[in-house]
């Protein structure tokens, strides 16, 4: 048995809906085309926001590397290593 095109489309749509970025009852059953566009603006919408946090994580990372005191070495390595963990797990 091979996976269609439909078999993906439906796979896909119900991770969108499964991750509530889309609701299932809201969308039409009768234009694949609005289907198309409110999940590529939920895309979007991801996309933008990993954007924002991956620039908030880099102030977060300028600051913890320039404005901790000398005195907190320890505490400034392990703040420094949380935001560049997390920075590179968010860059896929």
């Amino acid at each position: 048995m091979s996976y269609s095109c439909p078999d993906f489309t439906d796979d896909v749509l119900d991770a969108f809906v499964n991750h509530k970025l889309l609701h299932k009852h809201k969308l039409p059953h009768d234009d694949l085309s609005i289907v198309a566009d409110r999940a590529l603006d939920a895309l979007d919408k991801l996309v933008r926001q990993r954007d924002q946090m991956l620039a908030a994580l880099q102030t977060g990372l300028i600051w913890a590397e320039k404005e901790t005191a000398a005195t907190q070495k320890e505490e400034r390595a392990r703040i420094v290593k949380l935001f560049r963990t997390t920075i590179a797990r968010m860059n896929w």
